[in-house]
């Protein structure tokens, strides 16, 4: 019985030491991941910010978009420092993990990344406001507008009513086709916040109803796992905003590409 014991001893020991060794496997490859997109993120942010200060401030649009890449750029810095950190930590001292959240020197980090949410979070409701407005009609003539254009009045027979209707028409298809592209883009960077805040609220109730389910409860393995999958959500969010740009904004597509080639050019 005693050596049925020992042996049953030595097999959970062997169990929990693989546990371990797979847990930090996956952690390690997790940072790392999140290293690399952190570190892309934060290159294709600038050139965000690079392009959108070209372009000015001409609208609320491009300043939130604006805001956003900066709020981007703070937010991926402070996540490769706690990446670099970490694994220097998990390289340097065989496999002891130590959370960084309960180190002192990395509360102001989580601190500072807990307001930037905040703000980035306001700057998706405010894109959202913005989206709503262009899709509801609020455009009226202005008084000033018509009393200037009294006097321009064509007498009968000094227009083609059909060249008029038609240059008319093609200037609507314009003017709709501009604001379907910007709805759009407002719309996929409005998804992509949400698809940033949704699991960490999820998350966040998810501590509240089940304590155990914390970096100290008995699920942390389960909860360190979850954490580092949202951060590595967060790099692609910053990472895909580029794209969803470039896409999408006409104004954005030319201007990086005029900073492209005067890189090239030097």
């Amino acid at each position: 019985m005693n050596a049925t014991t020992q042996l049953d001893a030595i097999l959970l020991q062997d169990v929990q030491l693989i546990s371990n060794e797979l847990y930090l496997y996956i952690v390690v490859m997790l940072w790392s991941l999140i290293l690399i997109l952190g570190l892309h993120a934060v290159i294709v942010n600038i050139l965000n910010i690079l392009t959108f200060y070209t372009i000015g401030l001409v609208d609320s649009v491009s300043a939130c978009f604006l805001c956003l890449s900066v709020t981007d750029v703070i937010s991926m810095i402070t996540l490769l420092y706690r990446a670099s950190t970490t694994l220097y930590s998990l390289i340097s001292q065989a496999g002891h993990w130590v959370i960084p959240c309960n180190v002192l020197v990395f509360r102001l980090l989580y601190i500072s990344k807990d307001i930037w949410a905040a703000i980035t979070a306001y700057i998706a409701i405010q894109n959202l406001r913005v989206l709503s407005s262009l899709l509801t009609p609020t455009a009226k003539p202005k008084p000033e507008s018509e009393e200037r254009t009294k006097g321009y009045a064509l007498k009968p027979g000094e227009h083609n009513d059909e060249s008029k209707t038609h240059n008319r028409q093609i200037i609507r298809e314009i003017d709709e086709r501009l604001k379907k592209r910007l709805t759009k883009e407002i719309r996929h960077r409005s998804a992509d916040q949400h698809d940033l805040c949704d699991p960490r609220i999820a998350l966040n109730i998810l501590n509240l109803a089940e304590p155990r389910f914390t970096d100290q409860g008995q699920n942390r393995t389960l909860f360190g796992v979850t954490y580092l999958l949202l951060n590595v959500n967060d790099c692609m969010n910053a990472f895909v905003n580029f794209f969803v740009y470039f896409r999408f904004n006409d104004a954005f597509r030319t201007t990086v590409n005029s900073l492209i080639n005067r890189a090239k050019s030097q």
